[in-house]
């Protein structure tokens, strides 16, 4: 400690006078918040629930043969010539270009511009095909050589890709379905739909609308939690600005930011 490291005591510039004298509303503040962020946690694992029973039903409608197929021929026709970034196998990174909050869904639309200038959308009604194909493009281009950043599903991380961008050949594979509006000045759209067999879905029709309405009805209630959980916070910053001597936290910073452009290697 002190060597490399260093404690900056925010605290010290909080008037603890004027906290205490809304301590009790402070308190509740607290415990609200908590309470709908929990209550919104225990939505959103319903809403996977449900989405587990009605993906199984997709699951079973899915040509993944004919996905492989046309992903495969994407893949020739979009990254030909395209030159391995590694003696290897392409690097990966996780992201999220989506995210659920008290606004509802939202998606990171500038990040597609400033990353790719090529995008291809896949059109998804079904919530699982064009996740299916992203898969077998995913791990085309990680055979290739080619670095990727893949970004997953919120509330399904570790099963559902919803996007991936390829940096270097600067290209979008985007994901459009009832959350995700496609993106402006799009390039190709490619629809996944297809692949789902009619014969199959129709059979279970009645039982996947009604998990997927069911679905929609528990996320608008975590949506609304995470509204009443941001109203609170804003309540407690309230109490909280007023308490605080901001001229003196920056100038801690100043003369901390200070110290370290001195130092001598």
């Amino acid at each position: 400690m002190g060597v490399s490291e260093q404690i900056l005591n925010y605290g010290a510039f909080f008037d603890i006078k004027k906290i205490r004298k809304n301590s009790a509303r402070i308190q509740e503040l607290v415990l609200l918040k908590e309470s709908e962020f929990k209550r919104a946690g225990s939505f959103l694992s319903a809403v996977k629930a449900l989405d587990s029973d009605r993906l199984k039903i997709i699951s079973g409608s899915l040509d993944r043969d004919k996905i492989k197929r046309s992903a495969s021929r994407t893949v020739s026709r979009e990254l030909c010539g395209i030159y391995y970034e590694n003696a290897g196998k392409g690097r990966e990174k996780r992201r999220f270009l989506s995210s659920l909050c008290h606004e509802g869904v939202d998606l990171l639309y500038g990040t597609i511009p400033a990353t790719a200038s090529k995008t291809i959308v896949l059109r998804d009604s079904h919530g699982l095909p064009a996740s299916v194909y992203l898969g077998e493009i995913r791990a085309a281009c990680l055979e290739k050589g080619i670095n990727i950043i893949t970004c997953c599903c919120p509330t399904r991380p570790s099963e559902k890709l919803e996007h991936i961008i390829l940096p270097g050949p600067g290209i979008c594979f985007f994901t459009a379905n009832e959350y995700h509006n496609p993106p402006e000045n799009v390039y190709k759209t490619i629809n996944t739909d297809r692949f789902c067999d009619p014969n199959a879905l129709a059979a279970k029709k009645n039982l996947s609308a009604f998990l997927k309405k069911a679905r929609n009805e528990l996320l608008r209630e975590a949506v609304r939690h995470y509204k009443s959980a941001r109203a609170y916070h804003v309540e407690l910053e309230e109490y909280y600005r007023d308490t605080v001597d901001f001229d003196g936290i920056h100038g801690l910073e100043d003369s901390v930011a200070g110290d370290i452009l001195n130092r001598t290697p």
